[in-house]
């Protein structure tokens, strides 16, 4: 444990960190039973099959899931979704599925009531993040990537409702809406460009939304703006090539649109 303490790890993974730990034990086999002995005194906590977590020498366990997706993936990485929103604050929303991004195929894992699932993409796509403040190693998509990723990929649990309330309070930074259309455009979605320049439309108007219409594509398909929605009839916006087949005032909820 005081090894780990020294090397600043809060988070060991074997086989990787044998040879740390054989240096205090003497070997492997001494490792191996060591590490079952702190496993069943609390002081490592296994959150999959080789990758524990090591408890503070006071016995506190400090760190949330978010905070160790650095530690444990230990490859390129990005959070997003959900999760990269709220941490932003553009949204109220407690996410307790944390999508990761990564171009290694990883198992999920669950930690303190939140569940991190890895979703394999090639590394180009790892583009638009930060270092997450309160860990030295996690990276977390900025919130305009964050937005358009929760468009693109419904399944990952953020609402088109959350995604419109998040363009609101985004635009308390000036630049935001230019941040987000550069993102769109690198993003090289052209159904999630529609969807986002339909909803920045609606939010904050028509020349807000200009910087989205050159990033609609070629195609004049319509189609809806809520895929997984129940409904598929509406009425068209011929703009944005949608379909709005739900429901706007409850869609934007008082967002003070046009």
């Amino acid at each position: 444990m005081a090894q780990a303490d020294r090397n600043d790890r809060s988070v060991l993974i074997l086989p990787d960190d044998a040879d740390l730990l054989d240096e205090v034990t003497g070997g492997a086999e001494q490792t191996g039973r060591s590490v079952q002995k702190l496993i069943r005194a609390g002081w490592l906590l296994r959150v999959r099959r080789g990758t524990f977590v090591v408890r503070t020498r006071g016995g506190a366990l400090e760190r949330g899931a978010l905070s160790l997706v650095g530690d444990i993936s230990r490859h390129s990485h990005l959070v997003t979704g959900g999760a990269a929103l709220a941490r932003a604050g553009l949204t109220d929303q407690s996410f307790r599925r944390i999508i990761v991004l990564t171009p290694t195929l990883q198992r999920s894992w669950s930690w303190m009531g939140e569940t991190v699932r890895y979703v394999r993409v090639r590394p180009s796509a790892l583009w638009g993040g930060r270092t997450y403040a309160d860990s030295g190693s996690t990276r977390i998509a900025r919130p305009t990537r964050a937005l358009l990723d929760s468009v693109a990929h419904p399944s990952w649990g953020v609402t088109l409702s959350e995604v419109a309330r998040g363009i609101h309070k985004g635009t308390i930074r000036l630049d935001f809406v230019d941040a987000l259309a550069a993102d769109a455009e690198h993003f090289g979605n052209a159904l999630a460009s529609r969807r986002i320049g339909f909803l920045v439309e609606r939010v904050l108007g028509a020349e807000e939304a200009r910087p989205f219409l050159p990033l609609r594509g070629r195609s004049n398909a319509i189609v809806p703006l809520v895929p997984n929605a129940v409904s598929k009839d509406g009425p068209i916006d011929s703009t944005w090539r949608l379909r709005v087949n739900v429901d706007l005032e409850l869609l934007l909820d008082g967002l003070g649109t046009d």
